[in-house]
This record gives structure tokens, C-alpha cells and sequence, in this order.
């Protein structure tokens, strides 16, 4: 009995090296159990069909580097390439929340100064932003926002004195950065 399962794994993977749908799909049956548990372990909650399709590009990735046709190989590659897909989901998450759009900024809290000099101020956000990393684009936003460095600290989760060091260095990138006239 457990000859003929290892056999039909074996056959399963083979086939769908190969090309088969209907190998691919008992193959990915198989592993529903692993697929939703990362999914609920996960950090970054996207829709379930989303997930899913995600799984799939994984699997059919893992099937195209395997080269050992055995189904235990294949499930250490493939709860390792989940693991990492979802690393990458959440960096790609992380990116997505940490750009700041000048052109979406709230800019009420600053002087009224005219048109040209509220576009130059969003040139130099953009400039400035691009070479910040992700957390002091969250600190640069936060501040833009209205936050004082004590809130934008408690926001963050981070240190009082992390935050006004890496407002030293926000304020560096700009002072660095120059606009053309």
C-alpha cells in the first residue's frame, strides 16, 4: 500500500514535469494542508484566491527545478519556496506602504506660498525619498503627516533617539539634494 502511494507520487511529479494539468492539480491537492497553514502563519494577509494562484506559480517553479523526482525532496523545496515567497510578499508590502506620493501629501500644515514653490517642495520630497530607506521614508511621512518625533517614535515603534538619528540623516538627504532652476 505504501509502495504504490510513493509510486504514484513519483508518477505525479513526473507527469507534471512533463506537462500535465491533471498531475499539477493532485500534486497541488496534495500540499492544501501546507498552503493554508503558511497562509494563516503569514503576516501580510492577501485574498485567499490571490494566495492560492501564488501557491501555484510556487509549485510550478519548484516542479521546473527539481531534479530529484521524489516526493519528499519536493516537499522540503516547496514549503521552503512558500516561506520565501511570503518573505517576499511582505517586502513588496513593506515598499508599497513606505513610498510617499508628494502629489497625495497633505500640504495644509505649510505656509501658503504660491504654486511654484509648493511644486518645487514636492520635487525635493520625491528626490529626497527615492534615496531614503524604508524606515525613514515611514518617519518622513509621519512628520509630513504632523507627527512630532515623540508620536512618529510611538507610531513606529522604535526609540525616541532612533527616531531624531534618523531624522538626522532625513535632514542630511535634504540639505544634499538641490533643486534646479
Amino acid at each position: 500500500m505504501m509502495r504504490e502511494q510513493i509510486e504514484i507520487q513519483h508518477a505525479w511529479i513526473a507527469q507534471a514535469q512533463a506537462g500535465s494539468e491533471q498531475a499539477f492539480a493532485n500534486i497541488f491537492s496534495a500540499y492544501q494542508g501546507l498552503v493554508w497553514r503558511v497562509y494563516w502563519h503569514q503576516q501580510v494577509q492577501l485574498v485567499r484566491l490571490d494566495w492560492q494562484h501564488e501557491c501555484r506559480i510556487v509549485l510550478f517553479r519548484c516542479l521546473l527545478k527539481l531534479k530529484k523526482r521524489h516526493w519528499g525532496a519536493l516537499t522540503i523545496y516547496f514549503e521552503r519556496a512558500l516561506m520565501n515567497q511570503v518573505r517576499s510578499l511582505w517586502r513588496q508590502a513593506g515598499r508599497e506602504q513606505a513610498y510617499i506620493n508628494p502629489k497625495e501629501t497633505n500640504w495644509s500644515d505649510l505656509p501658503d506660498v504660491g504654486i511654484a514653490s509648493r511644486l518645487e517642495l514636492t520635487e525635493l520630497v520625491d528626490g529626497v525619498s527615492r534615496h531614503l530607506n524604508r524606515s525613514q521614508r515611514q518617519l518622513l511621512g509621519l512628520w509630513l503627516a504632523g507627527y512630532t518625533i515623540r508620536e512618529c517614535a510611538e507610531q513606529l515603534s522604535r526609540s525616541r533617539s532612533w527616531c531624531y538619528h534618523q531624522w538626522q540623516l532625513v535632514r542630511q538627504s535634504f540639505e544634499m539634494i538641490k533643486i534646479p532652476k
